[in-house]
């Protein structure tokens, strides 16, 4: 089915050099790893650069939506908040902050509550929630102990409070091809 609000372009900032064989698979247009600082600050100063555009009305046909994907919210933030004076960190949340409202979105992976940075929790529009690690951890999301359940099924989570079931397809042959 075809995506009602038009096309995507997705752009990933990858911890662990795991998702590398998504580029070329369906929007996702460049996977950027972690540490390769230039590349990371170009794509975030081009989403910024993007964002502003877009807000002021850019004349021209609409632009597709843009979802920047970052995996492993930690990582990124302990190599990038004392770099050039936090400026990647800034950026980010600058575009979590003022994209959704002109169609370019955020998404950060984390294992903890703890590693998503304090910029980013308040605008972040919705979290989805795995098994927690420890109760402590649920409770800071504000689920009940039952959250940090090791037996939980896999692909469990809350989403707005709500149970829900998210699977993933993962290509047979690993090359980012199915």
């Amino acid at each position: 089915a075809r995506d009602p609000h038009g096309p995507w372009h997705v752009h990933v900032i990858d911890h662990g050099s795991r998702l590398a064989d998504l580029v070329g698979v369906g929007a996702v247009g460049d996977v950027v790893e972690v540490h390769d600082t230039e590349r990371v600050l170009r794509l975030l100063r081009s989403a910024d650069e993007e964002v502003s555009r877009r807000a002021a009305g850019a004349p021209g046909p609409p632009a597709p939506r843009r979802l920047l994907v970052v995996d492993g919210i930690a990582a990124m933030e302990e190599r990038y908040e004392r770099l050039d004076r936090g400026e990647a960190m800034d950026l980010l949340a600058r575009i979590a902050r003022d994209g959704r409202a002109v169609g370019v979105h955020v998404v950060v992976t984390a294992h903890r509550r703890a590693e998503v940075p304090a910029a980013l929790t308040g605008v972040l529009a919705a979290r989805i929630v795995l098994r927690c690690a420890t109760t402590d951890d649920a409770a800071a999301m504000g689920l009940d102990d039952a959250a940090a359940s090791a037996d939980l099924a896999p692909g469990r989570c809350r989403v707005a409070g709500h149970h829900a079931q998210v699977a993933l397809a993962l290509p047979a042959n690993g090359s980012g091809r199915t």
